[in-house]
Order: C-alpha cells, then structure tokens, then sequence
C-alpha cells in the first residue's frame, strides 16, 4: 500500500519541490507571514532548487531548526529535520493532506485559492505558557501549525494524523466565509468532516468522498450522537441555545462537549434536511456578538445566530430541539456510556481554571506528572463508555471496556486528582 501511494502520489500530486539546502529563514518571522508572503517562500524555494528551510537563531532568543520542506501547488509540508520521517513517508503525508484538503473542500462546498502551509515545531516549552504545548491549530493566514513536537512515521500514523488534517482544513475552508464565529459552531463543523472522513476510510491512501446514502445508511451512527444521547439521558445535555454558544474553557466537560455536541447538532441537521441546508449555515454562520460559554435564551444578545438557523432549517430553535432529542432518544446507547458521560462531568471538581489561573498569576509551572494522571483519567473515562474522543487527537483511537475501569474505581480516581490539584493550587500562594 506505502509503495503504491508513493508511486500514486509523484503522478497525481508530484512535488514541484522539495528541500536538500538552501536559505535561511526566522521561524518568528515566517509565522507572521500572510498569504503573499507564504506564496513568495514557496517560489524563493524553487527558485533555490528546493532548499531545506532553517530557522535563523538570534543570540539569547531563538535556537536553529532546519526544515525539510515538500509540497505541491495544494499543500507545502515543512518538517523539523529532527523528527522528519523517511522520504516514502513524506510522499504518503503529501498525498493524505492533499486528499485530506480535497475532502474538507468538496464536504462543504468551499475551495481555496492559495496552497495550505502545514508545519510542525520542535517540542518544546513556551517561557509563558503553564503547561507545555500540545495540538494543532489554523490560522487565517491558509497556514496549520501542529506544536506536538511529532510527525507521523508510519502508514498507519499517517492514515490516523489524516483525519486531523480534515478538521484543521476545515477550519481553512470555513475562514473562506466568516471572521469570528461562534467557538461552537467553528468546532462543531470542523469536527464533523473527520467523522464522515472516518467512516469512508482511506481507500488505496485516499479519503473516498461521502455520498447521500452513505449519510442515511442504518449501520453506521455518527459518534457524536452517541456521546450526545448518553448526555440526555443522564439529564445533563444542555439547551439548544447553550450549546451553540459554548466557548474554550479549561473545563473538561465543556471542552469534550465543544467537540462532540455541537458536532451531533450540525450532523442531525445535515441527516435531517440535507447537506445544502448544511452548507447554508456553514456559509452564513454569523459573527460572535455576545459572550460565549454563558447560558443563552431567545431573544438575547445572540439572536442572529438562532435567526440564521431557524432561516435555513425553517423550523423555529425549539422544534429544532425536539426534533434532534427524538433522534437521539431513539438511539440504544450502553449504560457505561451514561455513567461515563456524568463521571466527565464529575471530572470538573479538578477545576483546572482556577488552578491554571493560580499558576499563571505566580509564574509557576503545572506538574506534569499532575498532567499526565489527568489525560489517564480522561482517557479511562473515555475508554469506560466506549465513547470516541476528539477527531483532532492523533493515535486517540480507543478499544472498548478495558479490564479494571469501573463506576467505582474512576470516581475515586477523581477524588484523589481533585485532592491534587487543590494542593497545588495552595502551593501556587506559597
């Protein structure tokens, strides 16, 4: 399969060019570049005959990382030389994102007009920041920068980093049409793509496209739904108005239902009355005119965003609301899949804002070790209720009913990590 990617990848997507030496360039100033920009890097590198890009160290700032760069008119890789994977490799990444970016574009009717700049950074600390970097993220710029400090290695790392490739291009795709929309909505769709990217698979390296049946096939359930029908029945699934306008919070129920709830919502619409009422609302999500992540009624400073709904579904927010509980009520979901959704609720006695704001007021550092019991927990929760987690976390894909997780062990475990992280917070003053 690698070799026949490989081969696929120099007829259908040849790189018109790719990094052995050449200039230098200052990573601080290449993250400010805009497209322009991004477009004159591209051809100063052809011009040089493909040059592997390096950061240019100023003394006491910046450290030097050279960069190994390949691309084609739609997409240009640039790869820290340290953790850059074999040349096979990079071809089959080339060809995912490129396949990945076609996907994003024909999912939602958008294309854009200049090529993706995708690039990794080293792993390293931030001198800010509280805890260590982690993740990807797109910027306006047609750029996604991915601060995990690895790069796939591996076919199978390669087909499993695509689908977070799908969420970060469409994030791209999505800045075609709006500004500043609501964190809700911007995550909901970017977050849906990868679920139906998922489900189609890579067929001989490429993401197959989705098809209407496809969308109504019986067999298959869109993740999200089930996360959201264990949420209602516990009796903790938000209103409609809520959800839509959640915002980033370092609260774990709250981030794990930016990425799942509104992403149900937005696919029962899509099953519902179709990919173009979709699209519409893609196109037309409005600007965020009220604060996030506060309860919202009809009528309130977000009126524009439940109009722009009710406009393209043409059933008024409440109906929509009951329509999409009726669906979910339908669905069987597993009793561990309930208790798993209340104990990551529960998880937020950690209270991970107040304990990240102590840090940040008193220039300290969070423990890693305290990082790494929480993301075990969370896991274990999520590997508990067989529950899929967030399609932008590399390698996140989670067997079910592991032996020893129960509802009695992981409420314990969260006892003990709130215990923890109220001490810290206390040593945080000291």
């Amino acid at each position: 399969m690698l070799a026949k990617a490989s081969s696929r990848s120099r007829a259908r997507s040849r790189p018109w060019w790719r990094s052995r030496a050449g200039p230098t360039w200052s990573l601080r100033k290449l993250a400010a570049l805009g497209v322009v920009a991004l477009a004159a890097t591209a051809i100063a590198l052809v011009l040089w005959d493909a040059g592997t890009a390096a950061a240019v160290a100023r003394p006491g700032v910046d450290t030097v990382t050279r960069y190994a760069s390949i691309g084609n008119d739609r997409v240009i890789l640039l790869i820290p030389e340290g953790i850059c994977p074999s040349l096979e490799i990079q071809l089959l990444l080339l060809d995912t994102a490129t396949e990945s970016l076609r996907y994003a574009e024909d999912f939602f009717g958008g294309y854009l007009s200049h090529p993706i700049v995708h690039l990794w950074l080293n792993a390293g600390e931030k001198p800010e920041s509280v805890v260590p970097p982690t993740g990807a993220f797109a910027l306006a710029t047609c750029r996604v920068t991915d601060e995990s400090g690895t790069v796939p290695q591996t076919p199978d790392e390669v087909r499993t980093y695509s689908f977070l490739m799908v969420h970060e291009y469409s994030h791209l795709v999505h800045m075609l049409h709006m500004h500043r929309t609501y964190p809700a909505l911007a995550e909901g769709f970017a977050s849906l793509a990868p679920e139906y990217a998922r489900r189609d698979g890579l067929q001989d390296g490429e993401l197959r496209e989705a098809t209407p049946d496809d969308a109504r096939d019986a067999q298959w359930v869109l993740p999200p739904h089930i996360t959201a029908a264990s949420a209602l029945e516990a009796g903790i699934l938000p209103p409609i108005r809520q959800i839509l306008t959640l915002g980033h919070s370092g609260q774990a129920w709250n981030q794990w239902m930016l990425y799942t709830v509104p992403t149900s919502l937005l696919g029962f619409i899509d099953e519902e009355f179709g990919r173009p009422t979709l699209t519409d609302i893609f196109r037309h999500c409005p600007e965020a005119t009220g604060p996030t992540g506060q309860a919202a009624e009809a009528g309130s400073a977000h009126h524009e965003l439940f109009d722009t709904f009710e406009r393209y579904t043409g059933v008024p927010m409440d109906e929509l609301e009951a329509q999409w509980h009726r669906r979910l009520a339908e669905l069987n979901v597993d009793s561990r899949s309930v208790a798993a959704v209340k104990l990551l609720k529960d998880l937020d006695r950690v209270d991970m804002t107040s304990l990240l704001w102590a840090l940040r007021a008193r220039g300290k550092k969070l423990d890693p070790e305290f990082l790494k019991a929480l993301a075990e927990l969370r896991a274990d929760i999520l590997r508990f209720g067989s529950l899929s987690v967030s399609i932008t976390t590399p390698g996140s894909d989670i067997a079910a009913g592991d032996v020893g997780l129960s509802e009695e062990s992981l409420p314990e475990r969260i006892d003990r990590l709130a215990e923890w992280a109220h001490e810290l917070w206390r040593k945080a003053y000291e």
